[in-house]
């Protein structure tokens, strides 16, 4: 009779690893008590190596529950664990880390002084969390003050409390004007004056350099920075071009449709003009405001011989000059 043989194997799967992973911070101590207890929930049976390479660990080696004392200089320091279950088998390393802090002893820093009308950022630290007077959380704030004032910031933290003041003097914006000295509209070949006056102690035009005075050869607009202990604003002002009126010095008036009536240059840009013409008595044998009627050469319909006729153009517009002179009346 044969006599059967049986083996038996038995098949372990691992499966291990910490139920619960160690958050990111896991503690925040004090540099006067840098102690702290630290766990996870392991599978039973099994060991843990927990690696503390800044502090040592004072009770619970190998174990699911550890304390440890650490460096007590401030500073972020890194702690991780692995575990070994009762098979044998080695989970996942994980990591986590413990913040080391002084109490708060809060600074601010910025500029001590703003000028009207802008902004600053002040930043708060030596502490962790922050809360402004202003309402702001959080290390920087921004801040547009009016008038002088002082801000203030509080930290609160497990390691004590502390609060700190700072002053900003607010200081005035130069006050000052631009004007034109001279003509508003310049053609080619002339020039005017532009003056900046104020309470500002210097003035810088982009295009023309320092100097509250300043000459212009070209028509455009012109920017100033106006300066007062270490504030500045801004202001510009537009020489404008001349559209000077050209009349024409003769015109034949004989129907063939050239040259029939008195012409005037640009005289479309000036539409509140007023046109005036002389005979050589002086009477005013033509006036128009504005000029859509050219002056065909008569006087209440009636041709004019032909002569020297004295015009006076007043542009009504400081584009322009009024001009006066001869137009030559011509028959052929």
């Amino acid at each position: 009779m044969k006599s059967c043989q049986y083996k038996l194997l038995i098949l372990f799967i691992c499966i291990v690893g910490s139920q619960s992973v160690l958050a990111q911070v896991v503690d925040t101590l004090c540099v006067s008590d840098p102690t702290g207890d630290y766990h996870v929930d392991g599978w039973p049976g099994s060991t843990f190596e927990w690696i503390v390479p800044d502090g040592q660990i004072t009770r619970g080696s190998g174990s699911d529950s550890i304390s440890v004392t650490w460096n007590s200089t401030p500073g972020t320091y890194p702690i991780s664990v692995v575990e070994t279950s009762a098979n044998g088998c080695i989970g996942d390393t994980q990591y986590a880390q413990v913040l080391i802090i002084d109490p708060p002893n809060l600074q601010i820093s910025g500029p001590k002084r703003v000028c009207e009308g802008d902004t600053a950022q002040l930043t708060a630290s030596g502490g962790i969390d922050y809360v402004w007077n202003t309402g702001d959380t959080g290390a920087v704030v921004t801040i547009n003050p009016t008038t002088s004032q002082t801000y203030s910031v509080v930290s609160n933290t497990k390691c004590g409390n502390d609060a700190t003041n700072y002053g900003i003097t607010v200081k005035p914006k130069p006050v000052f004007s631009i004007e034109i000295n001279g003509k508003k509209f310049i053609c080619e070949g002339e020039q005017t004056q532009i003056v900046a006056s104020g309470d500002a102690t210097e003035y810088f035009w982009s295009s023309l350099g320092w100097g509250s005075r300043q000459k212009v050869t070209k028509n455009g607009t012109y920017e100033v920075t106006a300066y007062l202990d270490g504030c500045e604003a801004f202001d510009s002002v537009t020489v404008g071009e001349c559209r000077n009126l050209i009349p024409y010095n003769t015109f034949t008036p004989d129907g063939d449709g050239i040259n029939d009536k008195f012409e005037i240059d640009k005289i479309e840009y000036y539409p509140n003009a007023l046109v005036e013409i002389y005979n050589r008595w002086g009477d005013v044998i033509y006036k128009s405001t504005g000029y859509s009627n050219p002056w065909d050469g008569t006087w209440n319909g009636t041709p004019l011989p032909v002569g020297a006729y004295y015009y006076v153009i007043d542009p009504k517009d400081e584009r322009a000059e009024k001009i006066s002179g001869y137009i030559n009346l011509i028959r052929r």
